[in-house]
């Protein structure tokens, strides 16, 4: 699975900050839960593309800024200096428990394989009163995409987990956090545009594989079209969770 992702956001680095729309939004929102300027240890998990990035050492200053991504195609597209860039699995991170003085990551751990779970295990590299705020996409994100899937057979969408999932597993653990699920909604001209702009952004693993035919793409495009059209154009949906606090 880790390959598979990773491959496809390798053929992605040279299109994704143009086409990641979404993702470009939920990084400065994500941004705005931190409540200091300074640290002197940063890790962020999934900074390939350096939207994020970018945006976090123009408003944040500190000592050390630690960016790794699976992909190492995509990291080296991140033109920072006084970055140190690392090729790693967010879920197999490669330093001491207590490192950190701040985590933080967008549009990544939903990819995660043990979900919540390697997200409490990244919060032990945090040292005593780190802070955290992190986003990711969580289930009702392509739901119309999902709809025209299931009643053509084209294409899948990947298993997200709810939101609520995350919470009350985060409520169980000994930390203050907080959260906030917010839906954004973005229009294009039509389907074909959209998948364009989708498979553009590296995110395409979805664990399926289904039988694609020229008649299934049409029939797809028309339910899509017909069901969920607005003056024009097509909706996309997303479901972000926010997640911010400290250890």
């Amino acid at each position: 699975m880790q390959k598979q992702i990773q491959k496809y956001f390798d053929q992605a680095k040279d299109t994704y900050k143009q086409e990641a729309h979404i993702q470009k939004i939920v990084a400065r929102e994500c941004l705005q839960f931190v409540s200091k300027n300074h640290f002197d240890w940063v890790l962020e998990i999934g900074a390939g593309g350096g939207l994020l990035t970018e945006a976090a050492t123009s408003r944040l200053k500190s000592k050390y800024y630690v960016a790794i991504d699976l992909s190492l195609a995509m990291l080296k597209t991140i033109q920072k200096k006084d970055l140190i860039q690392i090729q790693a699995d967010g879920e197999r991170l490669p330093f001491k428990p207590e490192s950190f003085d701040l985590l933080l990551s967008s549009s990544t751990m939903q990819w995660y394989q043990k979900g919540v779970h390697s997200i409490a295990e990244n919060l032990k590299f945090l040292k005593k009163n780190g802070q955290f705020a992190l986003a990711f996409f969580v289930r009702g994100t392509f739901r119309e995409l999902a709809y025209a899937s299931e009643v053509t057979g084209f294409g899948s969408v990947y298993p997200l987990d709810a939101a609520r999932t995350y919470i009350d597993f985060f409520s169980r653990l000994n930390i203050n956090f907080d959260a906030s699920q917010k839906t954004y909604t973005i229009y294009y001209p039509s389907v074909r545009d959209f998948l364009q702009s989708h498979k553009k952004t590296g995110a395409r693993y979805t664990r399926q594989k289904k039988a694609l035919s020229k008649k299934r793409y049409l029939d797809f495009c028309k339910i899509y079209t017909r069901t969920f059209g607005e003056r024009g154009k097509i909706p996309v949906t997303y479901e972000v969770l926010y997640l911010w606090g400290k250890v």
